[in-house]
């Protein structure tokens, strides 16, 4: 069964340019094998930052499971760990599922930018709830403008052209950190926190 932002992509698979395409932040159900069953045309692949999605694809042991990256910041030349990809592989268009912290899309915004064709398009789903409605603001950088594709399941889909804009931050500039004090043995000890957007709200 798919999650309604799925839903929403499957029944708009037709609108999808045939090529490379990347799910980010992509949920844990059978959209890869889905999809490429609508569209056989497409190479799909999916990429998650977080542990337990990635996890549930192991545990499927299914052939999309070699099709799922699981790591902080995805760059070219880590896809080319993916079957069918290669160092050179970038993508024809990406589908950011909208997370709930907006800075969290800029940050999948500033990766992703960098692994896009010239021509690519860039497609948020989400829920209503969620602000999806937003997202133009966000993506007013790397594109002209965003336009809304559909709106069922109580989700909305967006469109909008690449407009060859690559974000110049790396992995790093995204950490934030936090000092806090904690007792060891009756002795106060400083530790220094490491986050990535979103990451105690994702």
């Amino acid at each position: 069964m798919l999650q309604p932002e799925n839903q929403v992509i499957e029944r708009n698979i037709e609108h999808f340019p045939s090529g490379n395409i990347l799910l980010v932040d992509m949920l844990d159900d059978s959209a890869l094998t889905d999809f490429k069953q609508s569209r056989p045309d497409i190479n799909w692949f999916g990429y998650t930052p977080f542990f337990d999605t990635w996890q549930k694809f192991e545990k499927a042991e299914t052939a999309n499971t070699k099709q799922v990256h699981f790591t902080p910041w995805l760059t070219e030349k880590e896809l080319s760990t993916l079957p069918g990809a290669d160092i050179n592989q970038v993508f024809d268009a990406v589908i950011i599922y909208f997370p709930k912290t907006k800075l969290r899309f800029d940050y999948y915004l500033s990766m992703v930018s960098k692994l896009l064709k010239s021509d690519a398009t860039i497609y948020v789903v989400g829920e209503k709830k969620g602000g999806v409605k937003n997202c133009a603001k966000a993506l007013s950088p790397y594109t002209n403008k965003a336009n809304k594709l559909d709106a069922a399941r109580h989700c909305m889909l967006f469109t909008a052209a690449f407009n060859q804009y690559r974000c110049p931050k790396t992995l790093d500039n995204w950490y934030q950190t936090k000092t806090v004090k904690i007792n060891i043995d009756q002795k106060s000890v400083s530790l220094n926190l490491f986050s990535l957007p979103g990451v105690f709200s994702a």
